[in-house]
């Protein structure tokens, strides 16, 4: 795996005819026409493999985009760096040469993505090869992996983000992308990163779906699955994610809650979807204890998981149980939210 990582060293230029030294790293406006150069390569095409340490992906044609383009495509006078926080890169070195550049070693586009595509499409698309504006760039000079995080966490912290997305850049977390896409699922770490790359929506799991799964099979928490998974993950992140569980445990759990929402779906059953998302977890808890024959599951028994197909009956026979224990409760959202492993 270490191998599987390493990719080969890169050097960029960044020209900057306005830059200021600071400790390890260095401040700069650049205009934005050399901060396109920087993020393309020869061809023109994006150089998507700077972005592989931010949290997010392209996020698309939402608001804060449609703003940052019009921006570009303005008409006002002011320059864009005022009404842009600018981009965070990381670096594993980086030195100021002569002609008003700097020399970038491995640099990491951590924080203003969503800048720098919509920068990239501006240039593109108009085709333009003068703009007297410039952008605020921020380049760190750090090889320190806490210090990394920190910097990736308190960037990213400015804007509403879940904070199960801030964990993205995590070792655990590429590992279990890594494996997920050697069983045909697409474990979206980076948000909207395989949306993006036109990957059917039924196979992408995202780390709060992921957290979810986890958290009804192998925590037996149905309830807080439903009710409070961001709260939840936050006291029990190292529970749920954690580098001793088996690459197992994670797919298996994925795969489980997959057919059970598929399961759930089928017409045929009559259940709104109130109705399916106050089952679904309850009943993947439940179908997993059938399965393997054990009341409490340790990470383990969950990656032996023999994943039931659609037609098994031990689903439908499952779930004669739990919804009847769910109606006769009450059946509603308070139920499934507060319902616990006890009553079965």
């Amino acid at each position: 795996m270490a191998l599987y990582d390493l990719t080969p060293p890169a050097k960029i230029e960044l020209s900057a005819p306005k830059i200021m030294a600071s400790g390890e790293g260095y401040v700069c406006l650049v205009p934005l026409k050399n901060f396109f150069d920087f993020i393309s390569d020869s061809e023109k095409e994006l150089l998507r493999h700077i972005f592989e340490s931010n949290v997010r992906d392209y996020q698309g044609n939402v608001k804060v985009n449609k703003e940052i383009h019009e921006t570009l495509v303005g008409v006002g006078k002011e320059e864009f760096w005022w009404l842009n926080n600018g981009v965070t890169i990381l670096a594993s070195d980086v030195y100021a040469a002569t002609g008003e550049k700097l020399i970038i070693s491995d640099p990491q586009i951590v924080n203003g993505l969503q800048t720098s595509r919509v920068v990239y499409s501006y240039f593109r698309e108009s085709g333009k090869e003068a703009d007297p504006r410039h952008i605020l760039v921020r380049v760190v000079k750090t090889q320190d992996q806490a210090a990394r995080d920190r910097i990736i966490k308190a960037t990213n912290s400015q804007t509403t983000i879940p904070d199960a997305w801030l964990h993205a850049t995590e070792d655990l977390h590429r590992r279990i992308e890594e494996y997920f896409l050697s069983h045909g699922l697409y474990y979206d770490r980076r948000k909207n990163f395989y949306k993006n790359q036109g990957k059917p929506a039924s196979k992408i799991v995202s780390i709060p779906r992921l957290a979810q799964a986890v958290t009804a099979v192998y925590l037996q928490q149905p309830d807080n699955a439903r009710a409070r998974p961001s709260t939840v993950l936050r006291k029990t992140y190292t529970q749920v994610f954690n580098r001793n569980h088996p690459p197992d445990m994670y797919l298996k759990s994925a795969q489980l809650l997959s057919v059970i929402e598929e399961y759930l779906a089928n017409p045929a059953l009559n259940l709104v979807s109130t109705e399916q998302n106050n089952l679904e977890f309850h009943l993947a808890m439940f179908v997993a204890c059938v399965v393997s024959r054990r009341s409490v599951l340790d990470p383990q028994a969950v990656s032996r998981l023999a994943i039931p197909k659609q037609s098994d009956k031990v689903i439908g026979e499952s779930l004669k149980i739990v919804r009847k224990l769910y109606e006769t409760l009450g059946g509603d959202d308070t139920v499934s939210k507060g319902w616990t492993c006890p009553h079965f």
